[in-house]
């Protein structure tokens, strides 16, 4: 596999990202009558070839290279053991990646897995999307207003598609997918937020209100009627508070607090291991583990 031009992209909690030229191409199917594979790759434009002389970008193209197709990196932090559950939650991806499509819908697809020969850390190969993530478009929504029910439809697809195999996404929040003010993303906002989450729309019902919504506000096709950002539109600045990447938190010194006031504190501490990113719990000698019923 012989990659070009790596360039950084974004930096997350449990990654970075990097763009990148594959030369070779992703697999698309085996040609029979010529025995190979073919591979899909187009040609590489004037600006591949502007950027090598980038000084942040690594291992820039050749002269003679004018063939590849773009793909994202995902660098792994601290993947450079892999184990079986690292294996298991990209098997889980691609089975989501799959229903996805069976659901007439899609989920970024995983190309392959390679590893970074300097940090030994593992990269997940992904197909590259020019138009960037739903946050960097959020002014051509806010100019395009309609464009936003036809994501949010696609979105709960998508949703759906991981449902339907009894997983949870774990990192979904409405920070930079739900917004407007009509009054039925208001009703549907409060029913989201209900604190019974029986009460709460399923996946299923809220593919269904943004198809209706997508319908009764179309997206404008025309790229002549389509509304331009204007130049002198200033940058969307976010609150300082804000995080837009995943972290990992550790809940044991808020829950000792909670079993400090509680008797059973007496019996169970959560302590932190060093060794495990879980919390583990630590029992007085003297008493049995069938003792406790939490």
């Amino acid at each position: 596999m012989v990659l070009r031009n790596i360039k950084f992209l974004a930096k997350g909690g449990f990654s970075t990202v990097y763009k990148a030229i594959w030369l070779d191409g992703r697999i698309r199917y085996w040609n029979y009558e010529n025995q190979l594979w073919e591979r899909g790759i187009n040609k590489l434009d004037e600006q591949d070839f502007i950027d090598t002389n980038n000084s942040q970008i690594k291992n820039p193209l050749k002269i003679n290279e004018k063939y590849g197709c773009s793909i994202v990196l995902k660098s792994l932090n601290d993947s450079s053991n892999i184990n079986e559950n690292f294996l298991n939650e990209w098997k889980l991806h691609l089975q989501c990646q799959h229903e996805a499509f069976l659901n007439y819908s899609m989920l970024i697809p995983i190309l392959g897995i390679t590893q970074d020969p300097i940090t030994l850390n593992y990269m997940i190969i992904l197909e590259y999307e020019p138009d960037g993530s739903l946050r960097n478009n959020l002014l051509i929504k806010k100019f395009n207003p309609n464009d936003k029910f036809k994501n949010l439809w696609n979105i709960s697809r998508q949703l759906k598609s991981i449902h339907k195999l009894n997983l949870v996404h774990g990192d979904f929040h409405s920070g930079n997918i739900l917004h407007g003010i009509m009054p039925e993303y208001i009703e549907l906002m409060k029913r989201c937020w209900n604190n019974d989450p029986e009460k709460r729309p399923t996946a299923n019902e809220l593919s269904n209100i943004f198809l209706k919504w997508s319908i009764k506000y179309p997206i404008e096709e025309d790229k002549e009627k389509r509304i331009p950002i204007p130049e002198n539109e200033p940058e969307i600045i976010y609150h300082p508070k804000s995080c837009y990447t995943s972290r990992k938190f550790n809940y044991s010194t808020k829950l000792n607090e909670i079993l400090l006031q509680d008797e059973l504190s007496n019996n169970i501490v959560i302590i932190n291991d060093k060794n495990d990113d879980g919390i583990s719990k630590e029992l007085d000698e003297q008493d049995e583990l069938d003792d406790f019923i939490i």
